[in-house]
């Protein structure tokens, strides 16, 4: 046999795994995960509003023709015993025009846990200066809530990725949505 057969040979058997049943897929490759809603915020001690900038779309080489991108808005806690309650998860155009609410009433991020919202490719509504308005707080003292989008998208053999951090900008109590 030679070397190139016994590589072939030895990545298959890699790949399929032996035999038996299949393994299930982990949960962050069956799809996105999103927060469960609650019936009651309690009292927050610690209330946030973060702005993430997303682009979904991005000009490239010759500036003449965009090409769109696809987004996936991850927020994360980072707290291992201190949940995080978040109540608004907020799409916005780039004119600041309101476009969905990714959550329709307050939900509970566990410790550890990590919740995404996604912004399809073909999904032009938002336009090249599109953001999220994350609201959030604790209901204890704790570490801040990571918020990210991560951008990613092609153009013909060209591939593009990039993350965008949120920030804070504004420490009150969150308004009430319109």
């Amino acid at each position: 046999m030679t070397r190139s057969h016994l590589a072939l040979s030895m990545a298959l058997a890699t790949l399929s795994g032996g035999c038996g049943e299949p393994k299930p897929l982990a949960p962050e490759l069956v799809g996105h995960r999103t927060l469960q809603p609650i019936a009651e915020t309690g009292t927050l001690v610690v209330q946030r509003t973060e702005y993430v900038p997303l682009y979904s779309s991005l000009y490239i080489s010759d500036h003449t023709q965009p090409i769109d991108i696809s987004a996936t808005l991850s927020l994360r806690n980072v707290s291992q015993r201190v949940p995080v309650v978040v109540t608004a998860v907020d799409y916005y155009d780039s004119d600041g025009q309101l476009i969905r609410h990714f959550l329709e009433q307050p939900a509970e991020l566990g410790p550890l846990e990590t919740a995404e919202y996604f912004v399809a490719r073909a999904d032009r509504t938002g336009g090249s200066g599109a953001n999220f308005l994350v609201r959030w707080g604790l209901r204890e003292p704790g570490p801040d809530l990571l918020v990210q989008a991560l951008m990613h998208g092609r153009d013909g053999n060209a591939g593009v990725s990039f993350l965008t951090e949120g920030r804070v900008i504004d420490d009150a109590p969150p308004a009430a949505k319109p």
